[in-house]
């Protein structure tokens, strides 16, 4: 099977040999993978067993699946990924964001794998012109009565079992193209994700949500499909048009190179239309990223929209947005017709030169029917390849478009959190060291200061667009253009287990204080001297309760919880403290209620103390708690109770840093 030699072999079906068989009740519940038999893996009969149990139950359950195998995991595959983009670009030049660095790296890791199943292709591509031979020798066959008929039936006898042996290498090579093309998907969709997880604040407003959600859908698939295509370019096209060529020749001559005179036309203005449709391609990208972008712009401000009635310059806006991307969409499906149209032509005008030529040039000489068959034979074969050309370097386009787009934004800057360091960084040897042994021994003294700057400065730099090629006008909204802003020679110290107050006004800096302190800030050049220093101890996790609250769309007691373990005398303690009792009964399912995206049920000050008690919640697993501004949405009275009840009491004896402009 030529499966098998991949680097990630494809596992059939759970369950031990004696469960594959034509019963459809059989329950594949076996851990251990069942391979087959080497006549169920060279005919592919091992999925006979799960269609029959899915044509015979109402859902399939995930003991009926395949068994995966490990390496073919996203972690696996994320960490070769990781392991091979690190050794890449550690001497590459960041500013030429052009996407080749990513399609090196998915080259380097999924080559080997590929060059199995091209080698199937090619001999794919091989058994293909024997049917040309056989039809040529059967015609002859036909024309001498005096053969005998045992000939005949043998030469048709070996006809049916090269095509045989054709659609057997076909199936095998497709399977391992799509394996490999779902290992590459799953293993992009894991890096876009990880790479978002440990963005800095400010490399995320520079990337919209709208061009992140296109990145995990379109230019991902857009690499997926590439991978089952481009060995059409690179194995069959080539070895398809050359024996053709050649046979064509040994059957009518000098014609045939008549004939592929407008193959060279085509092939000449090949490279001008696939530059003109790389840069309609990025355009369309731009102007769906665009509308994507305003479209979840309108919806989450759909109730200001509704209550100022601005339903019409709301739609007028994204009726805007969509007619700029049908306009360019239309510029680029043009091209794509005109690129079909060419090289449609190619086979019946090649056949018409070429047969019309041959006439010309040998007018003694009729055309047999020994010449006339396998050439319309082999100008099928080669039809199909033509036909196929200009599709697949459409996809290399898209791919190539793809590839850079998801580069820029592995290029990003990162944050060095010790609490990220698990997920690994894409930018490693750009990052800042870990805390060094000395800095975490003087970390764990009970003496130490929890938040120690000294002379320390931040900066959050202005937001600029991805790729200095992209016009102004062309990611409008792609971020929000920041003012430069800076924190200068800080210098502070916390002890451990007290009440630090950030007082200011609006605008003033708080936020960017804690966000120095998370370490999303970046660092910024100091006024004068040496670089300051910036120590916070992470002995253990932060707990972080931002100004505006994230309530994901699940129930309370979910929201609260956030993955920590329930414990009942703890959530009670916590859900007193921030004053949420009365705000339970009044729901009707209590802390059960499902509140919504972006907790719609919950008003902005039970939000508030929702996204407070998930980070009171977290007593024991946190010892610096930085708390923005949770006051701002409460009343007075409320904020008062959870100020004495949650912040001084229930968290007595923690590093909490309260900001705050009350």
């Amino acid at each position: 099977s030529l499966v098998a030699p991949l680097d990630v072999p494809l596992v059939p079906l759970r369950g031990e040999a004696r469960s594959v068989g034509l019963d459809s009740n059989v329950a594949f519940t076996s851990e251990q993978p069942f391979r087959g038999s080497l006549l169920s893996q060279l005919s592919l009969s091992w999925v006979f067993p799960l269609l029959q149990r899915a044509s015979s139950v109402e859902q399939l359950v995930p003991s009926d699946l395949f068994l995966p195998d490990p390496r073919g995991s996203p972690d696996a595959l994320f960490e070769t990924f990781l392991a091979k983009w690190t050794e890449a670009t550690r001497h590459r030049n960041r500013s030429s964001r052009d996407g080749r660095c990513l399609l090196k790296v998915l080259g380097r890791i999924h080559l080997p794998g590929a060059a199995v199943c091209w080698l199937g292709r090619l001999v794919e591509s091989l058994a293909d012109f024997i049917f040309p031979l056989f039809l040529n020798l059967i015609v002859k066959f036909v024309e001498k009565p005096e053969e005998p008929a045992w000939k005949g039936l043998l030469l048709a006898v070996f006809l049916l079992l090269t095509q045989v042996f054709a659609i057997i290498i076909h199936a095998h090579a497709s399977v391992g193209l799509n394996s490999m093309s779902m290992r590459i998907r799953a293993s992009m969709i894991t890096l876009i994700f990880r790479k978002v997880a440990i963005l800095r604040q400010d490399s995320l407003s520079s990337f919209s949500p709208g061009r992140l959600n296109n990145l995990i859908t379109t230019d991902v698939d857009s690499a997926r499909r590439v991978v089952r295509v481009i060995h059409v370019l690179i194995v069959q096209a080539p070895v398809r048009m050359v024996i053709s060529m050649i046979s064509l020749y040994y059957l009518v001559g000098v014609s045939v190179f008549i004939g592929m005179s407008w193959m060279g036309v085509c092939i000449l203005a090949n490279p001008i239309i696939m530059y003109a449709q790389s840069k309609l391609e990025e355009k369309q990208q731009n102007k769906t990223d665009e509308r994507v972008f305003k479209v979840k712009e309108i919806i989450s401000a759909i109730h200001v929209v509704k209550c100022y009635a601005w339903e019409e310059p709301a739609t007028a806006v994204i009726n805007s947005a969509r007619a700029a991307e049908i306009l360019s969409m239309w510029r680029l499906y043009c091209l794509y017709i005109l690129t079909e149209a060419m090289w449609g032509s190619v086979l019946p005008v090649t056949t018409l030169i070429m047969f019309g030529s041959y006439s010309r040039l040998h007018p003694e000489e009729p055309l047999l029917p020994e010449q006339v068959f396998p050439a319309i034979a082999l100008l099928d074969t080669l039809n199909g390849t033509i036909f196929e050309i200009p599709w697949v370097l459409n996809e290399i386009v898209t791919a190539l478009v793809a590839a850079k787009r998801i580069e820029r934004l592995l290029f990003l800057p990162e944050n060095t959190l010790p609490t990220t360091s698990c997920i690994g960084s894409l930018c490693a040897e750009e990052q800042v060291p870990a805390m060094g042994e000395a800095e975490m021994e003087s970390s764990r003294a009970e003496d130490a200061a929890a938040i120690d700057f000294e002379l320390a400065s931040f900066c959050w730099p202005v937001a600029s667009p991805q790729n200095e090629e992209d016009d102004a006008d062309e990611y409008p909204d792609s971020g929000t253009q920041i003012a430069e802003f800076h924190l200068s020679n800080l210098t502070v110290s916390i002890p451990n287990g007290i009440l630090a107050a950030v007082v200011g006004a609006t605008a003033s800096g708080k936020t960017s204080f804690l966000n120095a302190v998370l370490g999303e800030m970046p660092r910024g050049e100091p006024a004068e001297g040496e670089p300051g220093s910036a120590r916070v101890c992470r002995e253990k996790p932060i707990a972080f309760a931002p100004q505006q609250p994230w309530i994901f769309n699940a129930s309370v007691q979910d929201n609260i919880l956030f993955g920590e373990p329930y414990e009942e005398q703890r959530y009670k303690a916590c859900i007193q403290s921030c004053d949420l009792e009365k705000d339970f009964e009044r729901l009707k399912f209590g802390d059960q209620t499902k509140v919504g995206e972006k907790g719609i049920v919950l008003s902005g000050g039970q939000r508030a103390r929702v996204g407070l008690a998930r980070a009171v919640y977290r007593q024991k697993s946190s010892s610096i708690f930085l708390l923005d501004d949770p006051y701002s949405a409460l009343d007075p009275h409320v904020a008062r109770y959870v100020h004495d009840n949650a912040v001084q009491k229930h968290l007595a004896g923690s590093t909490r840093l309260l900001a705050t402009n009350r």
